[in-house]
């Protein structure tokens, strides 16, 4: 199955005029169920956090910190990119998860915890005890702003 990104629909507005820091804010990766809905118009995470995994066996709620962020110039585009996101399985499985969810941590205005973009993994995803639940984000970043 295709692996599918949107994007809130505040997202790009707030970045562009610094509601969102992408360089400096702290950013987390949080997963979902198949229940979860995508709706372009929610705003933070309050508003979907109902699907949301619970903790255990090795995933945390609410979410990881994407790290080794970067927001720069790359032949004249910006891009956003982050490390690989990697859960470790143990004592049980991470999952099933159909969707994971990037949103701002550090956001205040307009609100806290607002909602960056939405992958969708196509189908439901699961880590069996030992093994790794793994985001491995395209190697041209998470995304682009194209001059």
């Amino acid at each position: 199955m295709a692996v599918t990104i949107f994007a809130y629909d505040q997202f790009a507005e707030f970045f562009g005029d610094n509601g969102i820091d992408l360089d400096g804010d702290t950013f987390k990766i949080e997963l979902y169920n198949s229940t979860h809905t995508f709706t372009a118009t929610n705003t933070n995470r309050a508003q979907i956090s109902a699907n949301a995994l619970a903790t255990n066996f090795g995933y945390t709620n609410p979410g990881q910190d994407l790290a080794s962020r970067t927001w720069g110039t790359t032949a004249g585009d910006q891009t956003f990119d982050g490390a690989d996101t990697v859960w470790s399985a143990s004592g049980g499985s991470i999952g099933p998860a159909r969707y994971a969810v990037k949103y701002s941590d550090t956001s205040t205005v307009p609100a806290a915890d607002l909602l960056g973009l939405d992958v969708n993994f196509g189908q439901d995803e699961t880590a069996g005890d030992g093994t790794d639940f793994k985001i491995t984000w395209n190697a041209s970043g998470l995304f682009q702003v194209q001059k």
